[in-house]
């Protein structure tokens, strides 16, 4: 075995295998609801960005939350997107 295969063995995969349990993950439908907004508008979200910041409202940009596909499905990090909400 070459030293770059060894060392490609031996990365770790970016994301814990806890945070990619099936209850840690949560469909864009159901992070729509978490976030009070239709499905159309977290999709139109997730490729431009948020709307600009209104007085005295907080935006939340949801690029931020780690997205994973599965079978052709986009799923979101429950916990990552509970400890965004607590934070806004």
């Amino acid at each position: 075995m070459s030293e770059s295969e060894h060392q490609q063995e031996n990365v770790e995969s970016p994301v814990a295998p806890a945070e990619v349990s099936q209850k840690n993950l949560i469909t864009a439908e159901e992070l729509a609801k978490m976030l009070r907004i239709s499905p159309a508008t977290l999709y139109r979200q997730l490729k431009d960005g948020p709307p600009q910041k209104t007085s005295g409202g907080t935006s939340i940009d949801v690029r931020t939350i780690p997205d994973f596909y599965i079978g052709g499905r986009r799923f979101f990090n429950r916990s990552a997107v509970e400890k965004l909400l607590a934070s806004a």
